[in-house]
């Protein structure tokens, strides 16, 4: 349950946004183990992820990552 002033809606769709696309490799490449395989693309993909941008807004975040 989130706290008092914090729309469920708006979680839900944050937390969905969090496995979706970019983000989710975001994610992936700092929380993944690290093998040989995740090094070369941590590598190849660091440039993009460092001017990755995405919405503030959670629902618009999902539906842009999401799709």
């Amino acid at each position: 349950m989130p706290p008092a002033g914090v729309d469920r809606e708006e979680v839900d769709a944050a937390r969905r946004a969090l496995r979706c696309g970019e983000l989710a490799e975001l994610t992936a490449s700092a929380r993944a183990p690290l093998t040989a395989g995740r090094f070369l693309r941590n590598i190849t993909g660091a440039p993009h992820r460092t001017s990755f941008r995405f919405p503030n807004d959670p629902v618009r975040a999902e539906r842009e990552l999401c799709g």
